[in-house]
């Protein structure tokens, strides 16, 4: 699992929005310990505002690059917990494997209990690096989440969509926007994964997108991000969703705009407003 480039800036973003809204650094849960997929050079071209050198850098660097297929002998990877400590927010780590650092240990597979998220305490920010398509409880990984956050939290989800053999599911992005729609979540637009600006891969281009319109092309490996905001009012028991084409609800849906101007232009191509 791990954070690309891109989306570190669209964290950001994230992270200082809910910092001027709570006068405090933000709780983020990371849903295992990601990779930082970016360099010096990545920081430079998205002008994110983290000084590149200032951030720890892993001590297995060089392992943690070729786990990713890259040979990048000399450069190191930024340490996520020091990384999110110069963005402003205090990083945990949930998975089941034990990790040094602020870290709970559990499978996403099983429910959470009420001990295990009173100890985790009130949570600012899920991120999702593309753990939740290699749980095999699916359904039950998706309904921890949304017992973790409480009203007004944000969830951030990498999602593959399709690649077969990458993982136990690709998730379609209706199955997001049935979900959180169906609990009262506030829906970010679907950014999709169209090419990149760099040789490594580590500056995804997002292209926004409909949920529920068909994609007749894809990429061999294609991924999408969501991202969704727990509303202050909830169904009491909201059950799992029935996809939107075999149900009454209404088709017509607002979104958010949670990226805004986290991305330069030339990194997000944008739907017509009119």
């Amino acid at each position: 699992m791990a954070l690309f480039g891109s989306e570190l800036s669209i964290l950001f973003r994230l992270v200082q929005s809910l910092h001027a809204e709570k006068q405090r650094r933000p709780r983020v849960l990371c849903l295992g310990y990601p990779a930082i997929l970016a360099n010096a050079q990545t920081f430079a071209n998205l002008d994110f505002p983290v000084a590149w050198d200032e951030v720890v850098k892993r001590e297995d660097s060089e392992a943690a690059w070729r786990a990713h297929g890259l040979d990048m002998a000399g450069t190191g990877m930024c340490e996520a917990a020091s990384l999110f400590d110069r963005m402003g927010a205090n990083l945990w780590v949930m998975s089941d494997q034990p990790h040094t650092g602020p870290h709970v240990v559990h499978d996403l597979d099983y429910p959470i209990a009420g001990t295990l998220r009173r100890q985790l305490g009130e949570i600012d920010l899920i991120i999702d690096p593309g753990v939740l398509g290699g749980r095999f409880n699916i359904a039950q990984g998706f309904q921890n989440i949304d017992w973790l956050l409480p009203q007004q939290a944000i969830v951030y989800h990498q999602a593959v969509i399709a690649s077969p053999n990458h993982a136990f599911w690709g998730i379609s992005p209706t199955a997001f926007y049935d979900f959180y729609r169906t609990r009262g979540y506030f829906l970010g637009i679907p950014c999709l994964w169209a090419g990149q600006r760099d040789a490594y891969g580590f500056e995804p281009v997002l292209q926004e997108a409909m949920p529920y319109e068909a994609i007749p092309q894809y990429p061999a490996h294609f991924c999408g991000s969501f991202i969704f905001r727990k509303g202050v009012y909830a169904s009491d028991d909201p059950g799992f969703p029935i996809q939107h084409c075999y149900s009454s609800r209404s088709r017509n849906l607002s979104f958010g705009d949670f990226v805004a101007d986290a991305l330069p232009a030339t990194h997000l191509f944008r739907l017509n407003r009119n």
